[in-house]
């Protein structure tokens, strides 16, 4: 039974930091934002934005 909490409080952490890593690295991120553009073809465009 212990053994069962353990796993599953490991996997509730593990999906926690999970979720909380694109947040800190897009704050922490040096390079501004990417802004994409789509044209007539449907072809996107990306660039980084400061």
């Amino acid at each position: 039974m212990t053994m069962g909490k353990t796993v599953l409080a490991a996997l509730m952490l593990a999906a926690g930091l999970a979720a909380f890593a694109p947040l800190s690295a897009q704050a922490y991120d040096h390079r501004g934002h990417k802004v994409c553009h789509f044209d007539h073809h449907h072809h996107r465009a990306c660039h980084w934005v400061r």
